[in-house]
Order: structure tokens, then sequence, then C-alpha cells
């Protein structure tokens, strides 16, 4: 029948398109062309013999019964990724348990596509306000050390994983203090004030640059981005990288780029290093824990609410200094001092062409 010549050609044209590329809308369009056009006529054609019987019966076992529709490389991505995220985030967490130990500070982190995380550091999250640029400087180096560290797990569990996935590492150096405040009725931390708001602004769109006068994305697998702005945070981490290439945590190459704007955002640059997987190292050096104040008097018995402070180190994490503070009328919005922020850090998953 000229239809049904019609029909595969329309599957085949639909087919090569998305071959090529997969955009918004694709997917449930895809799936609403195959429930009326093409498995509507699956009664008529089981007539035409046991050969077409057996591949539309092959086509409806292979349909995910929660989608209905086949899913077979979604599924397998969806395992791939949470398999990463998992392996990532439960060797972030362990690292971070021990980067306590050294310098308090306050740590975010969230799953989705990948693992973001954040962190605040500074004396003004720390009861005793002990906190000093040394502190900040090892929490930085620290930072760089657990983006390796990150990579080499994921390299490790590459093999087990469905659909064959790499990942990116980003780090987005703010040295700038912010402030901060305590929404009561979020029971969380988030960044005050419209010009602080910038910074939440640049982490949502910073993992989508690329190198200026090129497409190319500046998170590139097996390699750590290193975005900032002032030179003299070039030089700082510079210092590190080297240290890091004599440890054998990095390769002996240092890129240095200029990115393509943003919208709202210019003159960023970032150093690229790649990871050096032959000398596979995840467990980096924590320093002694620096000893805890003994406390000089008991807490308040009135009605108050624990709250941490952060300053900055570099990544998603902040220094947790705890205050208590006694608590607002229903609604209210506390201020806090102004911590500094340190960075950001960002872990994103990539699919393999074959």
């Amino acid at each position: 029948m000229a239809i049904l010549d019609q029909l595969r050609h329309k599957v085949e044209t639909q087919a090569a398109a998305i071959e090529v590329s997969l955009r918004t809308g694709d997917e449930a369009g895809l799936i609403a062309f195959l429930r009326k056009e093409v498995e509507s006529l699956f009664t008529h054609l089981e007539t035409y013999g046991p050969e077409v019987r057996e591949r539309i019966e092959a086509y409806r076992a292979a349909i995910d019964p929660q989608l209905g529709s086949v899913g077979t490389k979604r599924r397998g991505f969806e395992q791939s990724v949470a398999m990463l995220n998992e392996a990532i985030s439960v060797y972030l967490d362990a690292e971070e348990r021990a980067a306590q130990d050294t310098c308090p500070h306050y740590f975010e982190r969230q799953r989705t596509d990948g693992v973001d995380y954040s962190m605040y550091a500074g004396p003004s999250l720390l009861e005793d306000g002990a906190f000093t640029p040394l502190h900040l400087k090892n929490l930085r180096l620290w930072q760089i050390m657990i983006g390796c560290g990150m990579a080499v797990q994921a390299e490790r569990i590459k093999p087990r994983l469905p659909e064959p996935l790499e990942i990116t590492s980003l780090i987005l150096v703010q040295h700038a203090p912010l402030a901060i405040s305590f929404r009561f009725d979020e029971k969380r931390f988030d960044v005050d004030g419209a010009y602080n708001a910038r910074y939440e602004i640049l982490k949502k769109r910073i993992d989508k640059a690329v190198v200026k006068g090129s497409t190319e994305r500046v998170t590139q697998p097996g390699k750590i981005a290193i975005v900032y702005s002032q030179a003299s945070e070039a030089a700082e981490y510079r210092d590190y990288i080297a240290y890091l290439q004599a440890e054998g945590y990095l390769l002996d190459e240092v890129e240095t780029l200029d990115l393509e704007d943003l919208q709202g955002v210019s003159g960023l640059r970032a150093l690229r290093v790649t990871v050096n997987f032959a000398n596979a190292r995840t467990e980096p050096p924590h320093p002694r824990s620096r000893p805890r104040p003994a406390p000089t008097s008991p807490p308040p018995a009135s009605p108050s609410t624990r709250v941490a402070f952060f300053s900055d180190p570099p990544g998603r994490r902040r220094t947790l200094h705890a205050l208590t503070l006694p608590s607002p009328p229903p609604g209210a919005r506390d201020r806090t001092p102004s911590p500094s922020l340190e960075g950001e850090g960002r872990v994103r998953c990539r699919r393999i062409r074959e």
C-alpha cells in the first residue's frame, strides 16, 4: 500500500532528524506521532503474517510500562547519572566532614543532573572568630584536590555505567564578601540584596560559558575549569596548581582562557587543568584539627534560634559559625553579618558520542 510507504518515509525522516539533535518538545511530539499514526495500525498490520506479528510483539515488549514508550537508552542514561551522582556525593560528603575538622564552614550540596556545592567561610561564622587567610587558602587548595578526587571516582565506575558518560568540573572563584541573611520561613541562608544576587545569577550561567572566539565549552571531560575575574585570583590559583602538579594530582599543562560574555556578565577568564588519572589520588591530606574553645557559659534558656554563619573558601562551602539569636515574630526576616563567599563547585554529566 502506498500509504504505508509514505508512513515509512515519515518514520525514517523523524529518526534521521533526532540523530542530529533533540530539541525541546521533540520527545513529546515523537511519542504522540507513534501512538496516533503507528501504534494505531498494529491491529491491522498483524494480519500481514507471523513475521510482522513477531516484530510488533517485540516492540510492545520493549515499551517501558511507566513511560508508555520505548526508552532503553533513556533508562540507561538516568541510571548512569544516578550512579555517578551517588559515587560523587558519597565521596564529597566524607571529605567535607574531614574538612570541617580543619576549619568549620557552611556547606550546601544539591543533586540534579550533576552535583553542585557551595561553601562559605570566615570569622563572622565562627564563635571564636579564629579564621585566618591560611584557613581560606587551605580550603581553596582542598577544593582543587577534591575536584581531582571526584574525577577519579567517576573514572573508576565508568566501566559499570549502562550508558557511557563523562563528568566535567567547574570552580567559580568569588572572593568579594557577600551579605547573606537567614530566612526563618525557609530555614535556610540566602544572598541578601540585588547586588549580591548577581553572584547567584552567575552561578547558574557559568557552566554554559564558552571559550572566546569558539564554540568550545569551558568545561571539558577530565579537566577542571577554574573561572575567575581578578588577576590576583589567577596568581594565587597558579601556586596551588604548581603544587598539585608536583604532587601528581594534575598534569603539567595549564590553559589560560578568555570566556565569551554572558548575559549581564563580562570579563571572565579561566584556568583549565587536566587531572592525572595515571596517579590516581582521591584522599587529600587533612591538617590536624584546630582545638575548639571550651564553652564559657551555658546556652540561654529563653526561646531562640540556632543559626550558622559562613565565610569564604573556594567551591560551594561556607565556614560554619553558630550563633544563638532571639526568635523573631512569625514571618520576620533576620539580617546577619556579611560573610565572604569564596566560590562554588559544579560537576556535570555529559553523554559520550559513539
